[in-house]
């Protein structure tokens, strides 16, 4: 089966999850409202929670504007009109989500709202047609790299006391696990399909990126999970610079300076987004206060940064390469490196 309909049906697939779990973490704010008050005698934990629960609503959205993504890839002619496209996704996801939160409307309504809404972007998006191979597998692993810089930052949803925690409805803890791992599916899946050649390190960097996650969600010293989360970057970046057929000299160095300086970039991101994440907080209901920052936009903003070097090291700067053509199918056929 040609890889642009893989891509395509994960498309549709994530468009859809997407819009789904928005509907049902929108949902669950009353819930966890009720029971943090009930848990604890302090105003600021309900108002802390209030925070991420609205936050959290940013990673379906993430999830629907990858799915935009990845219908387009097979189709768009230019990396970069792929990539305007999603951020108008973006921007469309939020402006319909807080517009009829603001009037009321329930979250199933919304949620069908938005997948209208997101569907009439990818038919928009469509018009600029020139299918290319090279674009195809490139925009689709950009994609996946922005979802596997994401799940991380939303282990601070489940920062609070053992007792507090088990106040709250089930529903929360479980929308946060599964987010996690839709994200680390799909950005995984994203990696393999826009490969122009599958190697062993596809297979360890998606190793990794789970185990990371579980790493993360464990008691252990600050410094390691932050290291291991470094570790999963430089893997990622080397996977996908080594899909590219890139030197193992490149890989390495691609791979190297990525995971050294994935970290000061992540918290670079953290302070940036404080102001860019007031936007949909606002939009929401919600406001920065003293006892709690929106943290889940740092995940996507960082990865700029592994885009980047994975660009580098697989030659996405220098001239087109011979195999530059147009086709209806993203990527070749895969083979063993």
């Amino acid at each position: 089966m040609p890889m642009a309909r893989w891509v395509g049906r994960l498309g549709c697939l994530l468009l859809v999850a997407g819009c789904a779990t928005w509907a049902w973490v929108a949902a669950l704010q009353g819930p966890v409202d009720a029971a943090a008050t009930r848990g604890s005698d302090s105003e600021n934990c309900r108002i802390e929670l209030e925070l991420y629960v609205i936050d959290l609503r940013l990673a379906p959205l993430l999830l629907a504007v990858a799915g935009v993504g990845l219908l387009l890839a097979p189709r768009v002619r230019s990396f970069g009109i792929g990539s305007a496209v999603m951020a108008g996704a973006a921007v469309t996801a939020e402006a319909v989500t807080a517009a009829l939160e603001a009037v009321g409307a329930p979250p199933f309504i919304t949620s069908a709202a938005l997948l209208v809404a997101l569907v009439v972007v990818v038919r928009v998006g469509r018009r600029w047609s020139g299918p290319d191979v090279v674009v195809a597998r490139r925009l689709t692993v950009a994609v996946g790299l922005v979802l596997l810089c994401s799940p991380f930052p939303m282990e601070v949803y489940l920062d609070f006391d053992a007792a507090i925690l088990e106040g709250l409805p089930s529903g929360y803890l479980v929308s946060v696990r599964v987010l996690q791992g839709l994200m680390l599916a799909a950005g995984a899946a994203c990696l393999l399909l826009g490969a122009k050649r599958l190697t062993v390190l596809h297979a360890v960097a998606a190793v990794a990126g789970g185990l990371g996650l579980f790493f993360a969600a464990v008691e252990a010293d600050v410094w390691w999970q932050l290291a291991s989360l470094c570790a999963v970057v430089a893997l990622v970046t080397a996977a996908a610079v080594a899909g590219e057929g890139s030197r193992p000299r490149r890989v390495a160095a691609a791979a190297i300076l990525s995971g050294l300086l994935y970290l000061p970039f992540f918290w670079v991101c953290l302070l940036f987004q404080f102001g860019l994440g007031a936007v949909p907080l606002e939009l929401n209901g919600g406001h920065i206060d003293y006892d709690g920052l929106p943290v889940f936009l740092s995940g996507p903003l960082s990865a700029v940064i592994v885009v980047a070097f994975v660009m580098w090291g697989a030659g996405w700067f220098e001239p087109p390469e011979a195999d530059r053509s147009p086709s209806t199918s993203p990527a070749p056929d895969h083979v063993e490196a």
